[in-house]
């Protein structure tokens, strides 16, 4: 009894394990303190995704409205919209200067510091929140093929940054993923060449294709919900 306990156990503690983490990573400057923060001007969302992938820009547009939903849930920050953001820019730099300072970072060259001073000289801030996405991705399975699924992923990048500086003082990354229902059994026809088995249709009994992958906002909330919990909470002095 006690060896089935004990084997019961360490199936548990091997799972926990192999369980994933979210956020998958959090970086913190030594010389950061969250509590004093307090205004937050939240950057446009910057994308890495190539426009092959994303050419509508989709992964700017839909990570935009859920990540303001979910910081307007936490009452422990001001946070400043990203339009008061383009309004500095745009009024002090000019109208391609938000260009200027995406090419900047996603050049590997970090922050803007001449920008991100001139937007901390005509606004009230503290730090600065860009928002990055880095994974946007959805793999469409074959319907002919059993044994498959059709997979979303998404994965991002939070940043807290020193306007003074330019220096990220806070970061958190995050990535995940919904796999589509998988082939159902009953409607495998024949095997085909290559060892792979062939459906008669991607429909199903139901009227509804199993293979579709799920839309990027049901990846993306999971993502922006673990990434924006945990922005560090106010600590009581």
């Amino acid at each position: 009894m006690k060896k089935i306990l004990l084997s019961s156990l360490s199936v548990l503690v091997v799972l926990s394990a192999c369980r994933a983490q979210h956020p998958a990573s959090i970086k913190v400057d030594p010389e950061f303190d969250a509590n004093e923060v307090r205004r937050v001007l939240v950057a446009p969302v910057i994308s890495s995704v190539p426009r092959g992938v994303d050419p509508e820009r989709r992964s700017e547009i839909l990570t935009r409205k859920i990540l303001w939903e979910n910081l307007t849930h936490r009452d422990d920050y001001i946070f400043i919209s990203q339009q008061q953001f383009m309004v500095v820019l745009n009024r002090e730099a000019g109208i391609d200067a938000f260009r200027s300072f995406r090419d900047h970072w996603l050049e590997g060259q970090g922050a803007d510091v001449s920008m991100t001073r001139l937007l901390s000289e005509n606004l009230d801030i503290d730090t600065i929140l860009l928002p990055e996405v880095y994974l946007w991705h959805k793999d469409e399975a074959d319907y002919r093929e059993s044994g498959t699924a059709s997979t979303t992923q998404v994965g991002m990048k939070l940043h807290f940054i020193d306007p003074l500086s330019g220096r990220v003082l806070w970061e958190a990354t995050d990535e995940n993923y919904l796999e589509g229902v998988r082939t159902e059994g009953n409607r495998v026809e024949v095997v085909g060449s290559g060892g792979y088995d062939r459906r008669i249709s991607g429909i199903t009994a139901t009227g509804k294709d199993m293979y579709s992958a799920h839309p990027f906002e049901s990846v993306l909330v999971k993502v922006v919900e673990s990434l924006v919990g945990a922005i560090p909470d106010h600590s009581l002095k």
